[in-house]
């Protein structure tokens, strides 16, 4: 099946699945439901439609730019009484860049892709005082999910590039069957309504080393180094048992 490539890139962005009111948390990875939100929120869908033709879709995203969490604090006050009522801690990563892939069937992919190039309402990641940056879609693909995030060019910024290794590894996260799955997490969206939020679990998996990329912008230099500070005692059981002796020496007696 094909898949649409998502660019989830922004100064800001923040993606909550278990925050409450006074700590308004952020996942390190964006979540299948507010990536499904902007989707039908580009084609132009009410909170009130119907979302399972979206919700069926496979979900996979790549950690290209992990980025930085950030802590926004906030405080709620009666400016009458000069006084504060109660705080509010709103977390945010900050230049973050992600690869996020949808996988379904050629037409509801090729709407989704149509959308995001001309979305009905304005896009955003997570909450509407981040917006994007473009593009943000990457185009259709004529291969599955794991194919597609795999084999997309490293999306990371100029700066970051520099500052990162010559040999990078990244991090994907992607629905999975029960065999393969790791962990369980509940940002399936069965309702967007107000009056009734609902949402289901998914399976998924982790993985560390997804993909490795050359990176020749890269201003660090590997660690090489010959010293080996076990190499002393290596192969000398004499040596280790004087030296277990005098721990043994020195230590005072217990009593």
């Amino acid at each position: 099946m094909p898949t649409v490539l998502l660019r989830l890139a922004a100064p800001m962005q923040s993606w909550g699945v278990d925050s409450v009111y006074n700590t308004r948390s952020s996942g390190v990875m964006p979540s299948k439901s507010a990536v499904i939100g902007l989707v039908a929120s580009a084609m132009g869908r009410s909170r009130r439609d119907v979302l399972d033709d979206l919700s069926d879709l496979r979900f996979g995203v790549r950690a290209d730019q992990p980025g930085r969490m950030m802590r926004d604090y906030q405080t709620v006050g009666n400016p009458k009484k000069d006084e504060v009522m109660f705080t509010i801690d709103r977390y945010y990563l900050s230049d973050a860049i992600f690869l996020a892939g949808l996988e379904g069937d050629a037409g509801i992919v090729g709407d989704i892709d149509a959308a995001l190039k001309s979305p009905m309402f304005p896009p955003f990641l997570g909450r509407r005082s981040c917006p994007p940056t473009q593009p943000l879609s990457l185009g259709v693909r004529d291969f599955g999910l794991t194919e597609a995030l795999s084999q997309e060019g490293w999306q990371a910024s100029a700066w970051y590039r520099r500052k990162s290794l010559p040999k990078v590894s990244l991090e994907a996260v992607m629905d999975s069957d029960a065999e393969g799955a790791d962990s369980m997490v509940r940002d399936v969206p069965e309702s967007f309504d107000p009056r009734r939020r609902e949402y289901g679990y998914r399976q998924v998996r982790h993985v560390l080393d997804f993909v490795s990329f050359d990176n020749p912008d890269s201003r660090r230099k590997p660690i090489v180094t010959d010293h080996d500070p076990i190499s002393v005692i290596r192969g000398s059981s004499r040596c280790i048992s004087l030296v277990w002796r005098s721990i043994r020496a020195d230590a005072a007696p217990c009593r």
